[in-house]
Order: structure tokens, then C-alpha cells, then sequence
């Protein structure tokens, strides 16, 4: 194994779960001395391109392709990679593979995120295409066993389906609580409440906003970190901020910018995360919650129901039930959990190379 790709929609500056993911698997390679390129989306504001390839391409399969797609497709049969690995379907990267999968010379591996679409009409064709193209991947990577993408893939695919959770970064272990209470202009005595999630509407910050006011809890400040999409519903969120500040004079809301510097930051100081996410596979904020001792409080939604647990945080569709369970565990301290190192990317990423080397 001496060349890889990685191929994902979008990528860094670009922040979600799949840059992020991807992003992280480049790191780990490019530390074992092996070459590893990007295959992606084209951004004008990416100032560091080694290493990536860029392609000005929009669409998918259902929706339709514009852009360099055969120069996209000649480079996948063109290249010389060991290992082509397509991260997410139903988005252009791996789309435009799966008409020349055969003739792809790559070992091919697929972790197919989720399979979000499976059940639209307008997606038929498409699942039946993979269905009959499935076995010319050398190898599939999943999260979990319930999820609609392993159920799928389990009908048709004749090889072995490897199982890799998502991971997390190590928290932040000492620093000065002090000083990020001072850098984020709050009040020392302020009961901190946490989301991170790109400002989306089928990121839920609306629901997070609604369960926010529900709880009767006074000196209470609520973070929003996310990547501004400047649409229409960032607009809705911004204005519900500026009309809960302008009633409220001891809860507060704060939207900030995506920093990961502050987020860990964010993390150290906070004691729940309240997550409003309507579509989700595996989600990376759920690991760092986690390891960071933050209870996580969530939708039943992707993942979330099999790696949260009583001690980490509760997951439930109902308001009332959270909000119970949130009062419950209010005045007791965080305490740090023995079991979350297999949570650390460095674990995770140990499982991928093995997989790709084998």
C-alpha cells in the first residue's frame, strides 16, 4: 500500500462529518509515509492544495451532473492509486465511479455513510444500480449493523462487511477554565449548554433553540457553533437568537462561528450537548461529547441510540423527557469515563489502515 485516494464531495476549508473524516484518515497515512491524495470539489477559498485534486463538478445521480465529470472519470482510470476510497454515495465523488466500477484498476473500498435516500422513490434506480454494482468493490466499511446502508448491503454483497465506528479527537485535559469563561464574555457562574452542527435546517438548530427555552434553568447560556450556509433558515435561526435575547435576561444564546480551537474549548466548559440533527449517520459530536464528558442529548436519530448510554447522555423524541432527565442529572459533576479511548481517532484510524493493508 503506497498510494491512496480518498474522494469525498467536499472537502477542507468545507466542515461536516465527511471533510472532517476524510480529512482525518489523510493526517493518519501521511504519518506512515504513505502518499495519500484528495479527490474533490473545487473551492476557491482552499489555500493549501497539496496533494488534492480538484474538480468543478456539482450533482448526483438522482439530480443530474454538471461540470468535468469525464475528466473526473478518466483521472479515476488514468491514476495510479493502490486504493480508491469513495467516502459517502449519493453525491458526485462516488456517483460518477459507479459507471466505470469495473474498469477502475484500484482496489476499491466504499463506506457509504448512511444511505440516507434509500427509501425515495426518486432513488430506485439508483439503489438498483449499486445493487448490481456492489460486488466490484473489494471491500465495504460500515458503522454499525443497524444502520439502512448495512442492511442493504448485507442482501447483496458477497464479501465481508467490516464494521469502524467514528471517533473523536483527546479532549482538552487541563487548561484554564477562567480564561475561555473570559474569552467567550460569560459570566463565571453560567450553566453552559452546547451544540455543533452546520446551520441547516435538517441540523435541527431551531429544535435545539425550542427545547432551550424549555428549560427552566437560570444563568443558563447556550453555544450554536456552525459553518454559516447563508440560506434561508440560517436567517430563521439568527433572528430566533436576537428575539430569545431581547425577552430573556438570564438565558442567553450565542452563535459563533465553526473554530476548533474554541469548540474544545467549548466542550471543557460545557455539561450538555443538545442535539437536534433530523438526519444523521454517525455523528462525530456525539464521539467528542463523549469523550469529553459532556452529556450527550439527542433525537433518535443515525447512531445515536446505540452508543449512548445512562452514563453518557439519554436519547428520546420527546421534549418533556429530555428535559426530565436534564434537571436529573443538572447538579451532578462531570466525571471523566475510563471507557472512552476507543473512541480516539487514533484507535479508529489503526482499524482503517488494517483494513486497507490487508
Amino acid at each position: 500500500m503506497k498510494k491512496i485516494l480518498l474522494c469525498s464531495e467536499f472537502y477542507d476549508p468545507n466542515i461536516g462529518g465527511v471533510e472532517a473524516h476524510n480529512k482525518i484518515l489523510f493526517n493518519y497515512f501521511k504519518k506512515k509515509k504513505i502518499k495519500v491524495y484528495i479527490a474533490t470539489s473545487y473551492n476557491s477559498k482552499r489555500v493549501n492544495k497539496s496533494n488534492i485534486f480538484e474538480f468543478k463538478i456539482k450533482g448526483n445521480f438522482v439530480r443530474g451532473f454538471s461540470g468535468e465529470t469525464t475528466k473526473y472519470q478518466n483521472f479515476l482510470l488514468k491514476e495510479k492509486f493502490d486504493i480508491v476510497f469513495f467516502n459517502a454515495a449519493q453525491q458526485w465523488s462516488f456517483d460518477l465511479a459507479l459507471p466505470i466500477i469495473e474498469k477502475i484498476n484500484s482496489k476499491k473500498i466504499l463506506f457509504p455513510c448512511g444511505f440516507s435516500r434509500l427509501k425515495s422513490i426518486l432513488y430506485f434506480p439508483y439503489f438498483k444500480v449499486i445493487q448490481n454494482k456492489i460486488n466490484h468493490f473489494d471491500k465495504i466499511i460500515c458503522s454499525y449493523k443497524t444502520g439502512k446502508d448495512y442492511k442493504f448491503i448485507k442482501k447483496f454483497y458477497k464479501k465481508k462487511i467490516y464494521l469502524v465506528n467514528n471517533g473523536s479527537d483527546k479532549p482538552l485535559d487541563i487548561y484554564n477554565q477562567k480564561k475561555i469563561i473570559n474569552k467567550l464574555n460569560i459570566s463565571p457562574k453560567s450553566h453552559v449548554f452546547l451544540n455543533i452542527s452546520n446551520v441547516k435546517f435538517n441540523k435541527g438548530q431551531g429544535r435545539v433553540i425550542n427545547l432551550f427555552k424549555q428549560i427552566p434553568i437560570e444563568n443558563s447560556v447556550l453555544f450554536l457553533m456552525g459553518q454559516n450556509h447563508s440560506n434561508i433558515y440560517y436567517i430563521y435561526i439568527k433572528l430566533s437568537i436576537l428575539l430569545f435575547n431581547k425577552l430573556n435576561n438570564k438565558k442567553k444564546i450565542f452563535l459563533l462561528p465553526s473554530n476548533e480551537k474554541i469548540k474544545k474549548q467549548l466542550y471543557y466548559i460545557s455539561k450538555f450537548f443538545l442535539f437536534g440533527s433530523r438526519i444523521e449517520y454517525d455523528p462525530l459530536v456525539m464521539y467528542e461529547a463523549i469523550v469529553s464528558n459532556v452529556k450527550f442529548i439527542s433525537y433518535n436519530v443515525g447512531s445515536c441510540e446505540k452508543i449512548i448510554k445512562k452514563d453518557t447522555g439519554f436519547i428520546s423524541n420527546n421534549d418533556n423527557a429530555k428535559i426530565e432527565y436534564l434537571m436529573k442529572n443538572f447538579k451532578k459533576n462531570k466525571k471523566k469515563n475510563k471507557n472512552v479511548k476507543k473512541f480516539y481517532w487514533n484507535i479508529i484510524c489503526k482499524k482503517y489502515y488494517n483494513i486497507f493493508n490487508s
